[in-house]
């Protein structure tokens, strides 16, 4: 989930709604309205308040399914290089960051008819590199090493022995 507004209660005809802000750039998914809403099907503040959570939940599901892959996007901009597991792939052998840098480097040829393509090709690679970096410094970790143990395994593997 990528950072949306807060949600808010409203009282309408008696009944609370959960209410949610459109992005502007997503408003075009939702043929321009500017709020999600959705009923909790109580009157009760205090109810409403505990199913306003899992309401936003599936509202803010909404807003993730319009906003496109990341990975289909840096795709898309290197000239397709594959689907969204392909760039996965890629990145996760370590080579997409040399492929975008190799496209945003490219040189000129010989021929002045190729000079136009190749400064397309370096434009192009200069926003996917910003996506990617965009990307990396969300995800907000580094490589990991191989022998590394995760967190996540650790604590799975501790919680099956210690109920």
């Amino acid at each position: 989930m990528s950072e949306y507004p807060a949600t808010t209660l409203a009282l309408n005809k008696g009944k609370y709604y959960v209410l949610l802000t459109i992005p502007v750039e997503l408003r075009q998914h939702f043929d321009g309205r500017k709020q999600l809403k959705r009923s909790t099907s109580t009157s009760d503040l205090r109810d409403a308040k505990r199913r306003q959570h899992n309401i936003a939940t599936e509202l803010y599901g909404q807003l993730d399914a319009c906003k496109p892959d990341i990975r289909d996007m840096i795709s898309d901009l290197l000239g397709y290089i594959g689907e969204a597991d392909e760039v996965q792939r890629l990145e996760d052998e370590g080579h997409l960051e040399g492929l975008i840098q190799g496209a945003k480097n490219l040189e000129y040829g010989e021929d002045p008819e190729n000079d136009t393509a190749v400064e397309v090709v370096n434009e192009n690679a200069v926003k996917a590199l910003e996506i990617y970096r965009e990307w990396k410094a969300k995800e907000g970790r580094g490589p990991i090493h191989p022998g590394t143990l995760l967190f996540s395994v650790a604590s799975r593997e501790y919680l099956e022995t210690k109920p």
